[in-house]
This record gives structure tokens, sequence and C-alpha cells, in this order.
């Protein structure tokens, strides 16, 4: 078994069809003769092997699995003095984490398994640990059906799919029996806002306090419910901001800054590149330069070693375009090896702002049809990403022909022009860099003459 292991290992990158089970047979058995019986025998004794190290793994990693596992052990065995010794060690465990991490399934098994110790011991034991057990069982149910409701009014929101009308019903009668016990729970108080809010779309009263809430709950939630419940904050916070409301942009900072500190913005060993993105733009459109400059430097080694160098340039290049210091910032982005789409549109788009504000005609002409040509050729990106950026172009050369160019027309002209183009912008929902973008057509209203001359008195 251990060489055909060793034949599956060199060559488990081969395709199915390149796979030769004589080759394998030959490898293992040297010059016997093909036996495919024998082979698929042993390959199915491999795998089963396979299967049995999978749960070990597994088993080291889910603690409360295990526990459960080697509670049912000592138990099945008969070695009693082994359940009493773990049983203390464990509710030492349990005190000091105060729930902090607790799994509630595997709460509710070992206090289940513990009454079945000690009645099986004792007939004179007392119902603490079954009461336990249907208290931790209550609180899974909660937070599960919390957790699972909030995903399917999610996904019935954003992608229209649908769900059971009758279960939610039934839940939401259930829940209203169970709040009173357990509203205050961290899990509970901190995923129930949110399925109120999933709810009703148009209300907005449950984040009232939330983020206070948050910040005094997070590091008691289990690490995957945590980052599921920052992510279910942050779409709250940019849907908020796209509605206009700029004071969401420091609730997001703020929820930044925690996932920070709580290590929830990490995937794996590493900070993803485009949240390390998003901090840096939601940092540098509060203006808060200099902490925003310190996270460059400090978090760009935590990115992973083949994006670290790009993501730091084109962040950096940012932040020197929104300090006004715009020859640096061109510096940056020529260093950049452009390999990801969003990386080079991202760049360009800084260039044309950084050209239409130092009023260079020829340098913005000559980026448009750059951008024009790679969008048409790109395919990786799709039509809606597409749009985002031939809109921003557009309009943006628009707006500059009517600054710069256009003495030649009359005030009112100019005007009706640019009424009826910032109305266009304001309605496109398809438009990167909006902001900025909603930025300089006021701008450009507010400098352009208007028609206030005062009528002669009669």
């Amino acid at each position: 078994m251990k060489k055909l292991f060793d034949y599956v290992e060199k060559n488990h990158q081969a395709d199915d069809a390149d796979w030769e089970k004589r080759k394998a047979f030959e490898y293992v058995f040297d010059n016997e003769t093909f036996n495919e019986l024998i082979l698929n025998n042993l390959l199915s004794d491999l795998y089963k092997l396979g299967e049995k190290y999978l749960v070990n793994v597994q088993l080291e990693t889910d603690h409360e699995l295990r526990d459960i596992a080697l509670m049912q052990s000592f138990i099945s065995a008969g070695v009693r003095n082994n359940v009493g010794g773990f049983l203390n060690k464990k509710k030492k465990l349990t005190d000091s984490d105060k729930e902090t991490t607790a799994d509630f399934y595997g709460n509710y098994k070992l206090n289940l398994l513990a009454d079945q110790y000690h009645f099986q011991r004792t007939r004179k034991t007392n119902n603490t640990f079954i009461l336990n057990s249907q208290k931790q069982l209550d609180l899974f149910f909660v937070c599960s059906q919390l957790k699972m409701w909030c995903e399917l009014l999610n996904r019935s929101n954003v992608l229209n799919y649908e769900h059971d009308l009758k279960q939610h019903n039934r839940f939401q009668l259930v829940l209203k029996e169970y709040l009173p016990d357990y509203a205050e729970h961290p899990f509970v108080s901190l995923y129930y806002p949110i399925y109120k809010g999933l709810q009703n779309l148009d209300d907005n009263g449950w984040y009232e306090g939330y983020l206070k809430k948050l910040k005094e709950h997070l590091h008691k939630i289990q690490f995957e419910d945590g980052k599921e419940i920052c992510n279910y904050i942050q779409n709250y916070c940019v849907k908020r901001i796209n509605e206009g409301k700029q004071e969401f942009l420091f609730e997001l900072f703020e929820i930044f800054k925690l996932m920070l500190k709580t290590n929830l913005a990490y995937e794996g060993l590493y900070l993803p590149q485009w949240t390390y993105k998003n901090i840096v733009t939601v940092g540098l459109r509060l203006k808060e330069f200099e902490w925003t400059e310190d996270f460059i430097h400090q978090y760009y080694k935590k990115l992973a070693p083949d994006e670290s160098d790009n993501a730091y340039q084109y962040n950096l290049a940012a932040l020197h375009y929104e300090s006004g210091k715009y020859d640096r910032a061109m510096q940056l982005l020529n260093k950049i090896h452009f390999t990801d789409p969003n990386y080079y549109l991202d760049a360009r788009s800084i260039l044309l702002k950084i050209y239409f504000d130092k009023e260079n005609d020829d340098a913005l002409y000559s980026l448009r049809d750059t951008v024009k040509i790679y969008l048409l050729r790109e395919k990786l990106l799709s039509k809606n990403q597409k749009l985002l950026y031939k809109n921003l172009f557009t309009y943006t050369i628009r707006l500059f022909k009517l600054k710069y160019e256009s003495a030649h027309l009359k005030p009112e002209s100019i005007n009706a022009s640019l009424t009826k183009m910032f109305d266009d912008v304001q309605k496109n929902n398809f438009i990167a860099n909006k902001q900025w973008l909603v930025q300089k057509f006021e701008e450009t209203i507010s400098e352009n003459p208007q028609d206030t001359e005062d009528k002669a008195e009669l």
C-alpha cells in the first residue's frame, strides 16, 4: 500500500485519461502478472485509509467534536475515572472561556454524556447536566436558525431566491418565545439586528447603536461567524454610502479597523489585496491621510508575496493623488506591472483625474483612446465592469470639453448642457468613481457664469 501511495502521489496531477492501471500495478508489484482485481482492492483500501486520515485531521482542528468522541469512548470502555477527570478539566475550560467560542451543539452533547455518566455511576445524581444540555440545545437551535435565516433573506434580497414562507413564519413565532431568555447572548445580540434589517430593507432603525455592540461582543464570537457578521455590516454600510449617507464612511472605517484588530480581515495567512485596497479607499475618502499612509506601509507585508508589490505601489499612488502630489502619484503608477484588469483600470482612472485637474488635454485624449481599446480587447471583465469605466471616461471627457473647450458657446448653452449631463450622471448607477465625477460637475457648475443680470427698474 505504501508503494501505491507513492505512485499516486507522484502522478496525482495526471488526468483520469492518463491513469494507466498497468503502470501502477507494475510500480507496486514489479514483474508480477497484471491483476486488476488485486489493484482495485488495494486502491479501495488506500481510499478508506485516506478517509480515516481526513477524519483525524478534522478531529485535531474541531475541539468540540474531538471532546465528544473522547467522552463517548471513555463511557463505552467503562473507564469511569478518566470521565470524571475529563469533565473537571472541561468545566474549567468552559468557565474560563465564558462560552465565547463554544460550539453550542458540542456543549449539548457533552452535557448529555455527562448526565449519562453520572446517572450510570449513581442514581443519586441531579438534573444539572441534562438541564444544561437542554439549554445548550435551545441555544444551538436559536443561533443556527438565526444565522440560516439571515443567509436565506440575504439571498432573497440580492439574488431573488425564494424561501419557505411557512417555515419563516413558524421560526418568527418560536423566536418570539426565545428572545427574552437569549437576547443578551453575544451571538443573538449581533445576529438578531441583522436579521431584522434583512427582513425590511427600508427600516434602518436596527443599526442604531450596532457599532458599539459589535465592538463589545465581536471577540466573543467564533472566527467564521465574526467574518460573516462583519461582511453583512460592510454591505449595509456600502449600501447607505451609495444612497448618499456619507456618515457611513466613518462606520465602515471603524469596522475595517475592528476587523484588523481581531484578524477577521485576513483570508488564511494573508490580507487580501482587495481588502487592503478598500481600507485605503475609505481612509482617503475620510481624509485620514496619516493613518492611511501608516496602514499602507505597515500592512503591505501582510499581503500575499505575488500581490504585494502592485498593491503597495497602486495604493501609495492613490494616497499621493488624494494628497495633491500628482507627479509622485504618476511615478508610482508607472512602476506597476499590470496583470489584473482591475488594477489597470483603477490606475488609469487616477491618471484620468490627474490629467483633468492639470488641464492636460493631449494626455487625457490619448489615455481615453488607450482605455477604449483595452476595454474592447479585455476578456476577463464582465459587461457591467466595462460599462463602469466606459461611462467614467465618456462623461469626464465631455465635462472637460465643456469646461475648457467651449469658449465659443454662449453661457446659457453651456449651462443647459452641464445641467442635462449632470442629471444623466446622477441617475446613472454604472459609473466608476462616481463621487469624484459628481464633485467635478458641481465645481464646474458653480464656476460657470449664470444669467443673473438685474432687469432695469421701470
